[in-house]
């Protein structure tokens, strides 16, 4: 569809104002324009306070930040990733170690490779949800992304680059709970096809915080191997 997005539900309890690690895989559409979006922070009253995005287009990654005021903190972009829209599957990873009281650094990573670091980082709003939304933009209905995504895994601390390329090279594809190198096992998880409940939700195989599909968004057997 040309508005469909998949959203988290608030997973502050687990990840309170600290470190974090989320992982996806990303297969693009071959059109072009804003082919992908992962956006994270605050849902609700305050959409843009705190907020990391990572955007994509064509041969260009983009993160951007915004501060608790809503102020832009600016851009980070990158041109060496291999082509978004390549009609493959790709493993995207980004880790952020901003707490409570101290900026920190989110680092994107493709395909076990580092390709963005960006300091500076403020974590979000103590008083705000944590939530992933996934092909949209956020909480700004205009925009969203033709792409499937498969395996959100989310962790409560940083996964270092050797932790992030083992993700990539040695791990299961589809159990971020097997691989080799990351001993601690993530918070949440959502397969993103299988144990769903009813069509629209993906239940959280770790957590309890499940993931609804809107306006129209399926699931898929084309998946990563």
């Amino acid at each position: 569809g040309t508005d469909d997005y998949a959203l988290t539900g608030d997973m502050a309890a687990s990840i309170p104002q600290g470190a974090h690690t989320v992982s996806w895989g990303l297969k693009a559409g071959t059109a072009s324009g804003w082919d992908a979006y992962m956006w994270s922070g605050p849902a609700g009253s305050q959409p843009y306070q705190y907020h990391r995005a990572l955007i994509a287009t064509g041969t260009t990654a983009y993160t951007q930040l915004r501060d608790s005021a809503g102020a832009s903190l600016g851009v980070t972009n990158t041109t060496q990733y291999p082509a978004l829209n390549d009609g493959t599957w790709q493993h995207w990873c980004y880790t952020c170690t901003a707490t409570s009281s101290s900026t920190g650094s989110i680092v994107v990573y493709v395909d076990g490779q580092a390709e963005i670091t960006r300091t500076g980082a403020p974590a979000w709003l103590s008083t705000s949800d944590f939530v992933i939304y996934l092909a949209r933009w956020g909480t700004y209905n205009g925009d969203y992304a033709a792409c499937n995504i498969a395996e959100v895994t989310v962790w409560d601390y940083e996964l270092s680059g050797t932790q992030v390329a083992n993700l990539w090279n040695s791990g299961t594809v589809t159990n971020p709970q097997d691989t080799t190198g990351i001993s601690t096992d993530p918070v949440h998880y959502w397969r993103m096809g299988s144990n769903m409940s009813g069509s629209t939700t993906v239940l959280d195989e770790i957590g309890s915080v499940d993931l609804e599909l809107y306006n129209g968004a399926t699931t898929s057997t084309d998946v990563p191997t």
